[in-house]
């Protein structure tokens, strides 16, 4: 028999239902909710007021999930008396039930044990927990590695859903977004967060398979929540000014936050053979559970393949994709460019532009500052850095105004554009690669481009999207 600690909360009854599914013997806690199933599936618990018999009576449990606990980073700092005698306390005291038992503890634990001050974390590197919720959960790591022989303790990073409203990551941010509210999301916390299904799937293979120990399992991609919140919006079709940049200060929580959420999958994903769901694969999943279609004609396909990448370097990764539609399949031959910025640099009416060779026309082109956003490097960061390296002009402040798409189709190169009055001139720049930097009056700027001699996409679009925000 599995017993769920927790069964009504999120991965808990999630855990229940696919184990129900499989037609396994499986019973579950519940306390201020009641989850669905048979009424002799269902055991109150409180764990801030324990009383264990209804438990100590069941027969045969041979797996016990831990899914239970108050899960708020700041609920666990703000109540820290009650968070730790429900977290760690009674959490336990449950389980000394069970030490002198064949009973295998499985323990969903959080990335939050570790200091959070890199990416990817290992599950040998030190546990250095920097907030009071990831301190509850290493002390009952603790306690099981230090009285059990056999357990299986889960490190998770952020565990998201699929289904309408279910109020994990994704789907809240959806629901502000159709109602056209606002999402706030820091530039300084990166998280890799992971799909429900594959915990379940995860927890699945390692009890299936007799694998005993602790095991990380996060998503394979890290990015801020900022750049998330940006790539969701824009997969279901958002108008970007909806999210709102932010820093972890300007939330004031109460406890700290790591700057890296995120944990190394490779031992897990090596002893179950799971495979992550892809984050688009989740997003096209939301979008139906949501009944949302773009298109008058359903021509979305019906599923994707894994890309096979066919050249790889710092600028630019080439990779093939098949898309399965109902009724063909097309390959799609991808050149991914990553992200690029631009910047307008405004000065008495004036434009700075730059001057360098460039090779498909053989000739020089005036250009406004701009170039590729470096791994591990924020956008405004980015365009700091490239004007200064191109220009001579180090940017004290930059709005950004425009982002767009240089290809929809098989070239991907999300362009940001940004403008500034606020700047030094150090006159330091590349001479190697810019010819020369000079002011341009505006108007002298849009006739250059109907003249010809401004012939770069970036500085076209820079100087006509803000002359028609901006200027007119």
């Amino acid at each position: 028999m599995f017993l769920i600690i927790g069964a009504s909360g999120f991965i808990g009854n999630k855990l229940y239902n696919y184990f129900k599914s499989k037609g396994l013997d499986v019973k579950g806690t519940y306390y201020s909710k009641v989850f669905e199933g048979p009424e002799e599936d269902k055991i109150y618990l409180d764990l801030s007021n324990p009383d264990f018999s209804e438990i100590l009576n069941l027969k045969n449990i041979t797996h016990i999930f831990f899914c239970n606990g108050i899960t708020s980073i700041d609920k666990c700092k703000s109540n820290y008396e009650i968070s730790y005698e429900i977290n760690v306390t009674n959490t336990i005291n449950l389980l000394d039930n069970f030490i002198q038992t064949d009973t295998i503890p499985i323990f969903l634990s959080t990335d939050m044990v570790y200091s959070g001050t890199k990416r990817f974390y290992k599950e040998e590197d030190e546990v250095c927990p920097i907030t009071e919720y990831g301190k509850q959960k290493a002390d009952v790591e603790k306690y099981i590695t230090k009285h059990f022989r056999k357990y299986i303790i889960l490190r998770l990073t952020k565990v998201y859903g699929i289904e309408k409203s279910d109020k994990t990551l994704f789907t809240s941010w959806l629901d502000s977004l159709i109602e056209y509210k606002s999402i706030n999301s820091a530039v300084d916390d990166f998280i890799s967060p992971v799909f429900i299904m594959d915990v379940v799937e995860a927890l699945e293979g390692l009890v299936s398979g007799n694998h005993y120990g602790i095991f990380n399992l996060g998503g394979h991609e890290i990015l801020s929540r900022y750049e998330l919140s940006l790539k969701f919006a824009e997969f279901f079709e958002f108008n970007n000014s909806l999210v709102q940049k932010k820093f972890i200060k300007d939330f004031r929580f109460i406890d700290l936050r790591p700057l890296y959420s995120s944990l190394n999958s490779s031992k897990i994903i090596e002893v179950t053979g799971i495979k992550l769901t892809s984050l688009e694969d989740c997003f096209r999943l939301i979008k139906k559970n949501y009944k949302m279609k773009s298109e008058k004609h359903n021509m979305h396909p019906i599923s994707v393949s894994d890309k096979k990448t066919i050249f790889k370097n710092r600028f630019i990764d080439l990779y093939s994709v098949k898309a399965d539609f109902e009724g063909f399949t097309k390959n799609y031959f991808v050149a991914d460019w990553g992200h690029r910025v631009g910047i307008l640099l405004l000065k008495k009416g004036s434009v700075l532009l730059i001057k360098q060779y460039r090779f498909l026309i053989d000739d020089y082109s005036w250009e406004i500052p701009g170039g590729a956003v470096n791994k591990d490097e924020n956008l405004e960061k980015a365009a700091i850095r490239e004007c200064e390296e191109e220009s001579g002009i180090r940017c004290n402040s930059l709005t950004p105004f425009f982002d767009y798409m240089m290809g929809i189709e098989v070239t991907r190169c999300p362009t940001h554009l940004f403008y500034t009055s606020d700047f030094q001139e150090t006159g330091v720049f590349d001479k190697r690669e810019i010819n020369a930097v000079k002011w341009v009056p505006f108007p002298k700027c849009i006739e250059m481009i109907f003249t010809g001699k401004i012939k770069d996409m970036m500085t076209i679009v820079a100087l006509l999207t803000f002359s028609g925000q901006k200027l007119g």
